[in-house]
C-alpha cells in the first residue's frame, strides 16, 4: 500500500506541477519546441475516431507504450487498464477468466461463452483462453467498458478489447529482438516488412518464447508453469488505389507447456490421511512455489486462422467486409487431486473450436449525419473430450474395497459436441443535432441457435453409497433465441476539445449449454439433483456519463466516467462438489462506480499517466428470495476477483545523450484493493491488496536503429494469488493460484 501510494503519488504530483506551470510554458511556446499529448485515433465506433470525440469509456495504448510496460500478453495489459482483471487456472487455454468493471466469466467451461469479446484485426476469438497467445507487433489495443452489444455483438455485456496489428507497409524495413532472463527465459521477435510491387505489399513476423517453470516439484524435481510457445503471422496487402485495399492475414500458433498447478495454504483431514498412503506435502507457504505431483500435467494448444479484409471507399461512403476462419485445438493432462497421492486423475482433456465468420459494413457522412449499417453471421463447432479416474490410493483413502472405486475406473469418457448458428443486423448512427449537440442511436437484432449432444461412459460401482463420478444421463438439446441490443447517447461539446455525454446500452451474452459432467445429472452427498444443461442468456442494462477534455494547451488530456450497471439472469459457473461445475443464472448483479484516465505530457520528453478506477461489482440482494441454497448464499456477496478500487500509474522518459545515442527509462504501476478469490461463500479465500511494478531502462541510437533494455516485471516481488478453491477429494485442503513472480532480463533490438 505504501508503494502504491509512493507511485500514484509521484504521478500526482507531476501531473500537478505540468498544471501549475502550464500558462508560463504557453508563453515561451514561441521560443522552444511545443510539446502536447498525443493524438490518439481509435475504431471502438466501427470508424477511425480521435478519443476525445468517441463518447464511450475506452482506453486505447499504442506498440511503444505496450513495450515499455513489458506486455507480452493480455495477462500483463492489466498493469495499464486499472478496469481490467485477468485470471487463469489450470490452464490458459480452458481456465482464462476476463473481467472488466469487476464482471467477467470463468473460461473454465467451454458452453460458457465470455462477458468480454476479444477481437484481433477486426476477428472474434470466440473464447478468452483463444485469445491469450503472444501480443507481437502490435499497432494499438482498445479496451471497450461496458456493454458493445451493438457494434460488437453478443458476449459484450461487460466491455470488449480490440487488438490490432501493424499492417503491410510499402517502405521495406525489419527488426529482430532477442531476450534473455531469469528463469533461463530466451525469446526471440522478427519481422520484415515492404513491397512486393507498387500495389502489394508483405508483413511477415515470427516469435519464440521459452521460460522455466516457476514451481517446483519436490518429489520429482520438475518444474511446472514454464513457457514454450511460438507464433508466426504472415499478411499481404493489396491496394491497387486510393479507394480501395485487401488485406489477407494467416497466422498459426503452438505452445507446449507444463501448466497450471496450484499450491497448499491449507491441509485438510483426508489429505493427512494421504500421508500413510505415503503422500508427500510440501511447505504450507504457498510462494515457496512448491508442489509434489504424481502425475504429469500437460498443456499443448494449437491456434491457427485466416481473414481477408476488403475496404471500399466511394463517394456515398465506405465498404468494409471481413472473412474469417480460426481452428484452436487444446490437450490437457492433469494431477486432479494436486498432490502425489495417487487419488484422481484426467489423463486426457481435448477441446476444439472451430469458427467461420463473415462481417460485413456500409458507413457514409453528410453535413448532419455518420451513419452505419451492418450485417454478421458466423457458425461454430465445439468438440470437447474428457475423464476423470479413480487412482490406487482412492479406495484405501476412503476404506473401503478396492472393487468399490477400482483403479483407472471412473468416469472413462465425457464426449461433447456443439454447433452453433449466429446471425445479426445492426445499425450505428450519430445525428448532429446543432454544432454543439449530438446523438448517437444504434440497435442490433441477433438470432443464435445452439444443438448440443454429451454422451458418458461410467464405471463407478461405488455408487450410489460413494457417489464420486457416477454416472450421469446423455443430453440432446438445443436452444434458441432472438434478442435486441442496442445505445442510445447524448453528446454536448463544451469546448474545443471539451466533450460530454450521457448514455444508456444494452448488452447481452448468449445462452447456451452446459459442456461439463453436471450438465444433467448430480448425485451430491447421496442426494440425486436433477438439472437442466441449458443455462438462460444474460443481459446487461448500463447507464453512463461522461467527460473529456484537453487542458493546458493540449499537455493534459483527462476522461472520466461514472456508470451504474445491471445485470440480469447473470451467468456464473460454481463448483458443486469440487468435482464438477454448474452453470447458474443468478438474478441479478450490480456494477457501479468511476473511472478517471489521465495522460500528460510534462516535458518533451517526460509523459505520465494516471488511471484511478472505484467499481463496487457484487450480486443483487435480491438473490436472498432464491429457493436455490447456492444463489441465496450469494445475495449482497462481492463478485470474487472484482477489486473496489484500482490504480495505474506510469512515467515515460526519453532524454539524448551525445554521440547519437539516448536514454530511455520507464515505469508502470498497478495497484489493487483486496478481493474475494473463492466463487463459493463456504470456501476461505481473500487476496490483501498488493501493488505490481514494472521498469525499463534502455540505451538506444537516436535513429531507433539499434538498443538494448534492461528490464523487470514484478520488480519487488509482490505475492499474490488470483484464485483460491477446495482441492477435489480432500476435504479442507484449499488451493491457491499464484500470481508470477519477479521477472527480469535483457533485450537487444536491432532495426533495418
Amino acid at each position: 500500500m505504501k508503494m502504491a501510494h509512493g507511485v500514484v503519488g509521484f504521478t500526482l504530483s507531476a501531473v500537478a506541477a505540468s498544471a501549475a506551470q502550464a500558462q508560463a510554458q504557453t508563453r515561451m511556446q514561441t521560443e522552444q519546441e511545443p510539446f502536447t499529448v498525443d493524438e490518439v485515433v481509435v475504431t471502438a465506433q466501427r470508424r477511425a475516431q480521435t478519443l476525445r470525440d468517441v463518447p464511450i469509456a475506452v482506453t486505447a495504448i499504442n506498440g511503444d507504450r505496450l513495450e515499455a510496460a513489458g506486455v507480452r500478453d493480455l495477462k500483463d495489459l492489466q498493469i495499464l487498464v486499472p478496469s481490467l482483471t485477468l485470471t487463469q487456472t489450470n490452464s490458459e487455454e480452458g481456465g482464462t477468466s476476463i473481467r472488466i468493471r469487476g464482471v467477467g466469466t470463468s473460461g473454465n467451461n467451454a458452453g460458457l461463452e465470455a462477458a468480454v469479446g476479444v477481437f484481433l484485426d477486426g476477428v472474434y476469438r470466440s473464447r478468452s483462453g483463444v485469445a491469450m497467445g503472444d501480443l507481437i507487433d502490435i499497432a494499438r489495443i482498445e479496451v471497450l467498458r461496458g456493454p458493445q452489444g451493438t457494434l460488437f455483438g453478443r458476449n459484450t455485456s461487460s466491455g470488449a478489447i480490440s487488438v490490432t496489428t501493424r499492417g503491410p507497409e510499402f517502405t521495406r524495413s525489419a527488426f529482430i529482438q532477442g531476450t534473455l532472463a531469469n528463469y533461463d527465459g530466451r525469446t526471440v521477435d522478427a519481422m520484415v516488412t515492404g513491397p512486393l510491387s507498387d500495389t502489394l505489399a508483405f508483413r511477415l513476423n515470427v516469435g519464440a518464447s521459452q521460460r522455466d517453470g516457476f514451481f517446483d516439484d519436490v518429489v520429482t524435481g520438475a518444474t511446472y508453469n514454464d513457457r514454450d510457445r511460438y507464433t508466426v503471422r504472415g499478411q499481404v496487402l493489396y491496394r491497387p488505389s486510393d479507394d480501395a485495399s485487401l488485406r489477407l492475414i494467416a497466422d498459426y500458433a503452438r505452445r507446449d507447456e507444463a501448466c497450471c498447478v496450484a499450491a497448499f495454504s491449507a491441509i485438510g483431514p483426508t489429505s493427512r490421511a494421504a500421508e500413510a498412503l505415503g503422500a508427500v506435502f510440501p511447505t504450507l507457504d504457498p510462494y515457496d512455489r512448491q508442489v509434489a505431483l504424481d502425475r504429469p500435467i500437460v498443456s499443448e494448444g494449437e491456434d491457427a486462422g485466416l481473414s481477408a479484409e476488403l475496404v471500399l471507399s466511394r463517394a456515398w461512403g465506405q465498404l468494409t467486409a471481413i472473412t474469417a476462419y480460426r481452428d484452436f485445438s487444446s490437450a490437457q493432462a492433469y494431477d486432479f487431486d494436486y498432490g502425489s497421492a495417487d487419488i484422481a486423475y484426467a489423463p486426457n482433456a481435448a477441446l476444439d473450436v472451430r469458427l467461420i465468420s463473415q462481417e460485413v459494413r456500409l458507413n457514409g457522412q453528410s453535413d448532419r449525419l455518420d451513419w452505419l449499417v451492418g450485417g454478421y453471421v458466423a457458425g461454430e463447432t465445439i468438440d470437447r473430450e474428457d475423464s476423470r479416474l479413480f487412482g490406487a490410493d482412492l479406495a484405501p483413502l476412503f476404506r473401503v474395497p478396492a472393487a468399490f472405486l477400482p483403479a483407472g475406473q471412473g468416469s472413462l469418457s465425457e464426449r461433447y459436441r456443439q454447433e452453433s448458428f449466429n446471425a445479426s443486423v445492426f445499425t450505428h448512427n450519430t445525428v448532429a443535432l446543432s454544432d454543439l449537440w449530438s446523438l448517437t442511436a444504434g440497435l442490433r437484432l441477433t438470432y443464435e441457435e445452439k444443438q448440443a449432444t454429451g454422451t458418458f461412459v461410467t464405471n463407478s460401482p461405488g455408487c450410489p453409497a460413494l457417489p464420486l463420478l457416477c454416472r450421469v444421463p446423455d443430453f440432446d438439446v438445443t436452444t434458441e433465441e432472438t434478442e435486441v441490443s442496442g445505445v442510445i447517447n447524448l453528446a454536448y461539446r463544451l469546448a474545443e476539445r471539451t466533450r460530454t455525454y450521457v448514455s444508456y446500452s444494452r448488452g447481452y451474452k448468449g445462452g447456451g449449454v452446459n459442456l461439463q459432467r453436471e450438465s444433467a445429472v448430480v448425485v451430491l452427498n447421496n442426494a440425486t439433483l436433477v438439472g437442466d444443461p441449458t443455462f438462460e442468456p444474460e443481459f446487461a442494462d448500463s447507464f453512463e456519463a461522461g467527460l473529456k477534455t484537453e487542458l493546458f494547451a493540449r499537455r493534459l488530456s483527462v476522461n472520466l466516467a461514472a456508470f451504474y450497471t445491471r445485470f440480469t439472469d447473470f451467468q456464473s459457473l460454481r463448483f458443486v462438489n469440487g468435482i464438477t461445475s454448474q452453470v447458474i443464472n443468478a438474478p441479478s448483479a450490480v456494477s457501479r462506480g468511476v473511472e478517471v484516465d489521465a495522460s500528460a505530457r510534462l516535458a518533451s520528453w517526460l509523459a505520465a499517466t494516471l488511471s484511478v478506477g472505484y467499481v463496487d461489482a457484487a450480486y443483487g440482494d435480491d438473490l436472498v428470495d432464491s429457493t436455490d441454497p447456492v444463489i441465496r448464499s450469494l445475495a449482497d456477496r462481492r463478485i470474487e476477483n472484482a477489486p473496489l478500487w484500482t490504480l495505474s500509474s506510469s512515467l515515460d522518459a526519453e532524454r539524448n545523450l551525445s554521440d547519437g545515442l539516448k536514454l530511455t527509462a520507464s515505469a508502470s504501476a498497478r495497484y489493487q484493493s483486496s478481493t474475494i478469490t473463492a466463487s463459493d461463500p463456504s470456501v476461505p479465500g481473500r487476496q490483501a491488496a498488493y501493488t505490481l511494478v514494472n521498469a525499463r531502462v534502455g540505451l538506444w541510437r537516436q535513429d531507433d536503429r539499434l538498443g538494448l533494455e534492461v528490464w523487470a516485471n514484478n520488480l519487488f516481488d509482490a505475492d499474490y494469488h488470483t484464485l483460491s478453491f477446495p482441492v477435489p477429494v480432500q476435504a479442507g485442503t484449499l488451493g491457491l493460484y499464484l500470481g508470477d513472480p519477479r521477472t527480469y532480463g535483457v533485450t537487444l533490438k536491432a532495426a533495418f
